[in-house]
């Protein structure tokens, strides 16, 4: 189903680091207006600088998600503050994650 048959559509996404082991990955769910799932998502990161890095991707990846799919227009959310500064900051452009939320 392409964008026109959703109203409105919202990306959930975040990133976690297992502290025992060192494991990363990531997680997103994208759920239309009635709070059904579209299409959900996860997979492991290696090589990481750091948390903006493992959120920033989490984040490219239900916003790709969406884009396989048709879907131009959504809402994306994140628990990771750093991430929303980021995407709305100029400054971001400087840090070595700049050229993904650029």
């Amino acid at each position: 189903m392409g964008e026109t048959g959703w109203h409105f559509l919202k990306v959930n996404c975040d990133a976690a680091v297992d502290q025992d082991t060192g494991s990363r990955g990531w997680g997103f769910i994208i759920r239309d207006a009635d709070g059904d799932v579209v299409i959900a998502g996860r997979g492991r990161l290696d090589h990481l600088m750091d948390s903006l890095h493992a959120e920033t991707i989490a984040c490219l990846q239900g916003a790709q998600a969406a884009a396989d799919l048709g879907i131009g227009r959504l809402s994306i959310e994140t628990d990771a503050m750093m991430v929303r500064n980021a995407i709305l900051s100029e400054d971001s452009d400087l840090l070595p994650v700049g050229n993904l939320v650029a």
